[in-house]
């Protein structure tokens, strides 16, 4: 069975993980990519 997807939205890119706020995005992103296909959308500049 194909996994589903989620597209994630993020004021800030998470990489490099620097700070408290991208290592957050990044924990999420990682325990989530565990059972679903995840697309990334950052709104920053």
């Amino acid at each position: 069975m194909e996994k589903s997807k989620i597209l994630i939205l993020t004021p800030r890119f998470p990489y490099p993980v620097v700070g408290g706020d991208r290592l957050r995005i990044y924990r999420i992103c990682k325990e989530l990519s565990k059972y679903y296909t995840l697309d990334l959308l950052s709104l920053c500049d």
